[in-house]
């Protein structure tokens, strides 16, 4: 497990060269920063598995498209959550891009009502990546996946950058803002 996840790393690294400082951070309310982090369990242990859709760059064009993949099925939501981000993480396995630049992990994922929290372990004084358009799939990734593995109970998702909210995620984006489905940038 250790391998894979170290394998995993270097191949963010090699993927994307870095991020760029963001703007000033705010505190996030008391209620949100003292959310604990979610261990997800062994995998020998869970016993059954169910598919989940991962949003992946296009090779050939501007747009996103699908890599199903199976995951286990872990009866804590923002462990689940957590699993499925960090699968998205790590990469597809087929011809897709990935969309997670190698300065950001996810730190943590909860919920609140019907929005999806993901906290983002962000590098200190790292290079940008793909400007506007890498971070927009980047953004439009992790919302797409995390939104569709429970469709009916969550639909939003915010960011936290290092446990608060920034004023910017990667240089572009608007980091405060709340972020939905986006049906307009998957390619059939």
């Amino acid at each position: 497990m250790k391998k894979l996840l170290l394998l995993s790393g270097l191949a963010l690294l090699i993927a994307f060269p870095g991020c760029r400082n963001s703007q000033p951070a705010t505190e996030v309310p008391a209620q949100q920063a003292e959310a604990e982090p979610v261990d997800i369990p062994d995998p020998e242990l869970v016993k059954q598995t169910r598919p989940v859709r991962l949003y992946f760059a296009d090779p050939d064009r501007y747009g996103l498209s699908v890599e199903t993949r199976k995951v286990f099925e872990l009866p804590d939501q923002t462990a689940m959550l957590k699993q499925v981000l960090s699968t998205l993480e790590r990469g597809p396995l087929g011809n897709l891009k990935p969309t997670f630049p190698a300065c950001l992990t996810v730190s943590n994922v909860f919920t609140v009502e019907d929005t999806i929290f993901v906290d983002l372990r962000k590098e200190p004084d790292s290079a940008q990546i793909g400007g506007v358009e890498g971070e927009a799939l980047f953004i439009h990734s992790v919302a797409n996946t995390a939104l569709a593995v429970y469709p009916k109970q969550f639909y939003r998702l915010r960011f936290l950058v290092n446990g608060v909210e920034a004023d910017t995620l990667l240089g572009h984006f608007d980091g405060r803002r709340t972020y939905t489905y986006n049906r307009s940038i998957i390619l059939r």
